[in-house]
């Protein structure tokens, strides 16, 4: 008789521990009744040596004789040692913090891999090794040596995840320089510090925006800052959506502008084609601008080539298309066809 597939067994609390392979442990358990207690009182490390163990016969379909003789009569070091001769010395030490119900055959092996990293430090400073934790270190085994350093400022899976991208979009900026250099176990401050020197050096795209008389285009995102700064508007970090300002200046999606006489900033945005939008035109803490001078603004734009419209185009086509759910409703009552094959004619009228 061989090894099959687990089928579905119900929990008990012989099988709970062994999750995926309580089926197999069932017929294990069946096959020699003897095996019963020793299963039961496993410690963890040798519950999980043994898991690895009853994969690995899984996969190979190994005679349920010689697996159950196989797991009564052998120590769970031994077990592990033949399922993965090539695994770390110190994997069976390590399976002693190993959450449970068992693991599957992968999640062990990239603990294995994890063990013998540069990010071995993780599991060792975890009072419990869990299948997450381990996706975590593989995952830092494969990021930029930067994410690694600030592990210990950003210790959840989404926020290296969040850094390791902020790095490679500072790098493709080519400013990624004080962030590079970021010491060992750094913190939040010094990681924010960092990046923010950083991404001030970032310019806007080299294109063929036109020059407004009157107005200055905004060229990085330090004086981006700056400006925000000295006006008290949103332009400034740590203010809300001021990073999608960042994104849009390095883009080339958004244009900024700023008037030295009124000493106001325009925000021109890019939706599609030659198709641009005014999205604001702002002075001191947001005060409103002499209508003249967005008029003037309007006409130089115009004048350069863009066709402006009043809105983003999320606005304008959300709101055509934003009764779309209702279109077997009421809504289609308001059109009916000409019977005589003519133009449609409005009920309402």
């Amino acid at each position: 008789m061989t090894v099959s597939p687990s089928p579905s067994a119900p929990v008990t609390p012989l099988l709970r521990p062994w999750g995926q392979l309580s089926g197999l442990v069932a017929r294990l358990v069946l096959a020699d009744p003897g095996l019963a207690t020793r299963l039961l009182l496993l410690p963890a490390r040798g519950l999980h040596a043994t898991a690895v163990a009853l994969h690995v016969a899984e996969q190979d379909g190994e005679e349920m004789p010689s697996l159950a003789h196989r797991i009564r009569t052998t120590h769970p070091r031994d077990l592990l040692r033949r399922a993965m001769p090539t695994g770390a010395p110190t994997l069976y030490k390590l399976l002693g913090r190993a959450s449970v119900p068992a693991w599957s055959l992968q999640q062990y092996r990239d603990l294995d891999v994890v063990s013998r990293s540069t990010t071995a430090a993780m599991l060792l400073e975890a009072s419990r090794v869990t299948p997450d934790l381990v996706d975590q270190g593989v995952a830092l085994m494969r990021a930029d040596p930067i994410v690694w350093n600030a592990r210990k400022a950003f210790p959840h899976a989404y926020e290296q995840t969040q850094l390791a991208a902020a790095v490679e979009v500072l790098r493709s900026l080519g400013v990624l320089r004080d962030l590079a250099d970021l010491p060992p176990e750094a913190g939040r401050k010094a990681v924010y510090r960092r990046v923010k020197a950083d991404l001030a050096r970032a310019r806007c795209p080299a294109d063929m925006f036109p020059v407004l008389e009157g107005w200055a285009r905004i060229k990085t995102v330090g004086d981006l800052w700056a400006l925000g700064e000295r006006l008290s508007i949103c332009l400034r970090p740590r203010r809300w959506g001021s990073h999608e300002y960042v994104v849009g200046l390095v883009n080339g999606d958004m244009a900024f502008l700023h008037h030295a006489e009124v000493d106001a900033v325009a925000q021109v945005e890019h939706v599609t084609g030659n198709l641009w939008t005014i999205r604001q035109v702002s002075g001191h803490r947001n005060r409103s601008v002499p209508r003249d001078v967005v008029v003037r603004l309007e006409a130089a734009l115009r004048a350069a080539g863009f066709v402006l419209i009043g809105c983003g185009a999320q606005e304008a086509l959300g709101q055509a298309l934003r009764h779309d759910k209702d279109d077997d409703g009421d809504d289609d009552l308001g059109d009916v066809e000409d019977p005589d094959g003519g133009e449609e004619v409005d009920v309402a009228a």
